[in-house]
């Protein structure tokens, strides 16, 4: 198996850097996000049903204004199976599937063609309108280190947090695959790959490629093959006249695979979305908050999880359910001390501790009242140092999805923004700076591998007072 070679590729060295980046993820996300949809299926189910299950829902993108979507067949097109044959059943032309636009309205849209193996789709929503879309990249327009974000619905459709956005680099690029390191998961399916301009690059295909290209792409989440605009653009034709071979052919694997046979360039690790150089550039801002973060000891003396001081007489607030009865720190300095639980808010899951110690610093919190999708975060650790860095992803919603126990439980917070950085629980209870290095919430819990969930810092700020 070829390795693949690395290439040089320039990453800011001061954040002054990622100030002239921020501004171009969200205008990007702005201008993608009113064009992402949740497509459904209907087969063998009545709609309401389908509506109500938003897992069933996976992803897709408005490219006409006609309202033409651009999707994938096992999303589109592939239904139940059916129990008298033991077969699967697969949509036709002209049979209706469920779709749910950005603004939240549910409508119909007739299937198109599509193509099984190469796992691509084209549906149509059936109501006359003008809609909101996304225009197409040029076929070559993206190279190995380009910043991208995916959108769609990890874990299903979420009414209120609607599409979700992650930020990533290319790693790999050939004429027909583009991998990137955007955290993905199931529901993404369908979901673009967008440039910095705001225009598609790709569209997700599958997992399947070799095993240096999937290390270069992992993160928490599945590391994602996309289909170039060049693939995209050879299919539509047919696509738009109906066609559904019964198989297709396999000429997508055999030229993926001639593809892979010499891997060619890899975007060095230093250069990757949490890698050491991107790291590098938020250390300025990870100073300015040095002293604010201590960790929570278990049993061990091993962080149980992290904890955030809200003020500089020793007043810290972490993740209740993870730390112990009678809790000990260490501090920056590394000196473990004993602390006192003063309160618990059990809606929130935050818990007010107090120790007495000196030299810590209160985190500064953002003044901000909105919470704004691509907005740059970081999160850091005990000595100052960025642990993980990305964007919010989806703005302040109620009633989220989180995986506890490996199972998904709903409306276990009030409200809730959602951060792309795929952390570990031992990480959960620090603060999300952004790029001023002020708090703009605390992470507290996991949403599934494509990031973390963070409480806004005007609950958190209600809760400290409450608890005092």
């Amino acid at each position: 198996e070829a390795r693949g070679k690395t290439i040089e590729v320039t990453t800011g060295v001061d954040s002054n850097d990622l100030r002239m980046l921020e501004p171009r993820v969200i205008a990007a996300i702005d201008k993608v996000l009113p064009a992402i949809v949740a497509v459904g299926n209907r087969f063998g189910r009545a709609p309401e049903q389908v509506i109500w299950e938003g897992r069933r829902f996976a992803s897709g993108v408005i490219i006409r204004e006609d309202g033409l979507i651009l999707s994938q067949y096992h999303v589109s097109h592939t239904g139940v199976y059916n129990d008298s044959t033991g077969l699967r059943e697969y949509g036709k032309p002209g049979d209706k599937v469920d779709v749910i636009l950005h603004d939240g309205r549910h409508m119909e849209a007739e299937l198109l063609g599509g193509e099984r193996l190469a796992d691509v789709a084209l549906l149509r929503l059936t109501e006359p309108g003008t809609y909101p879309f996304a225009t197409f990249s040029e076929d070559s327009s993206s190279t190995i280190g380009d910043w991208v974000v995916k959108l769609g619905h990890p874990v299903g459709y979420q009414a209120t947090r609607g599409s979700v956005a992650r930020i990533g680099r290319v790693v790999y690029t050939n004429p027909v695959n583009i991998v990137a390191d955007c955290p993905t998961v199931g529901g993404d399916s369908g979901g673009p790959l967008v440039n910095l301009d705001g225009q598609i690059v790709g569209l997700s295909q599958d997992s399947s490629m070799p095993p240096s290209v999937a290390a270069a792409a992992s993160e928490r989440g599945f590391p994602m093959s996309y289909m170039t605009m060049r693939k995209i653009r050879q299919k539509m034709g047919s696509m738009l006249a109906g066609a559904v071979p019964h198989e297709t052919t396999f000429e997508n694997h055999f030229e993926r695979e001639r593809m892979y046979e010499d891997i060619g360039e890899l975007l060095p690790a230093i250069h990757r979305r949490k890698g050491a150089a991107v790291l590098a550039t938020w250390q300025a801002v990870a100073t300015q908050a040095k002293g604010s973060v201590i960790e929570i000891l278990d049993a061990d003396r091993n962080r149980a999880v992290f904890g955030t001081v809200v003020d500089d007489d020793g007043w810290i607030v972490t993740k209740a359910s993870a730390i112990r009865e009678y809790p000990f720190c260490r501090l920056p300095d590394g000196k473990i001390v004993a602390a006192r639980t003063v309160g618990v808010d059990s809606a929130l899951d935050m818990a007010l501790l107090k120790v007495n110690a000196t030299g810590l610093k209160s985190v500064q919190w953002s003044r901000s009242k909105t919470v704004r999708r691509g907005t740059l975060v970081m999160t850091m650790g005990l000595d100052s140092s960025p642990i993980s860095t990305g964007i919010i992803s989806a703005t302040v919603h109620s009633d989220p999805v989180c995986i506890e126990d490996h199972h998904i439980v709903t409306g276990s917070y009030p409200e809730v923004f959602d951060h792309d950085m795929t952390l570990e629980t031992n990480e959960f209870g620090g603060p999300v700076l952004d790029l001023n290095g002020h708090a703009i919430g605390i992470t507290i819990a996991d949403p599934g591998m494509h990031g973390c969930l963070s409480l806004p810092s005007e609950h958190i700020l209600n809760c400290i007072q409450r608890l005092k």
